[in-house]
């Protein structure tokens, strides 16, 4: 059985009790009492309370503020690494130059106390080649491919959802998602990429036919896949 919510499915019953379990149990035992008996007076301003408290905004920053205090890891997130991702308006993975590499159905995200970001256990790195402004994008797309196992859209898609798990030292530079390359409609191959701007995780896509940019790091996994169990 699940909640519904203006006919819409929120929670499962058994998920909500779990919800509930944890939120009276983080509760500050020093809480003021005066404030508690209102509250539980008043269950409107309690809901109000609630919903204002609860915004996904403000979960993030509290989420990453505790990602980074020692002994704390945040959450985990299974993703589908073989799945159709997000396709850009006009773009297609068909034809030409097009490709999407599949990574596994199962692939565990996790955010360790150490800040950084790890799949099936293996730490995803933000490489650099040292020649890469030589390059343009294409060649910087086969040289890449040679001996890394590069994210393919999936993992964009996954964080530009759930952006607690984006890692910190991110906010420098660009991330490319290079395992998966969109096609334009007019034969122009395109790169997804996540970046940090006036204080917000944004993600474009680019051209790769340019040379390119010393600040655009290749998201890799540093290490073999595996499924998570």
């Amino acid at each position: 059985m699940n909640v519904v919510v203006a006919g819409k499915k929120v929670l499962e019953l058994e998920d909500f009790a779990k919800f509930q379990e944890a939120l009276a149990a983080a509760l500050p035992r020093d809480l003021d009492p005066d404030l508690a008996l209102d509250l539980l007076q008043n269950k409107g301003a309690l809901g109000i309370l609630l919903q204002e408290a609860l915004t996904r905004e403000k979960l993030m920053h509290i989420l990453g503020m505790a990602g980074k205090r020692p002994g704390i890891r945040r959450r985990e997130l299974v993703i589908d690494g073989d799945a159709a991702p997000r396709l850009p308006d006009d773009m297609t993975l068909d034809g030409f130059g097009a490709e999407h590499r599949k990574m596994g159905a199962k692939i565990k995200l996790e955010m360790r106390a150490d800040g950084k970001l790890y799949a099936n256990g293996a730490p995803i790195e933000r490489v650099l080649l040292p020649h890469q402004e030589d390059l343009r994008g294409h060649r910087l797309r086969k040289e890449l491919a040679k001996d890394r196992c590069i994210l393919n859209a999936c993992f964009l898609d996954a964080l530009t959802t759930h952006q607690e798990f984006i890692p910190e030292e991110w906010k420098a530079g660009y991330t490319y998602f290079w395992g998966t390359i969109f096609r334009g409609p007019h034969g122009q191959l395109y790169v997804g990429c996540l970046f940090w701007m006036n204080g917000k995780w944004r993600w474009t896509y680019e051209y790769i036919g340019h040379r390119w940019s010393a600040r655009g790091h290749a998201a890799c996994i540093g290490g073999a896949v595996r499924t998570a169990a």
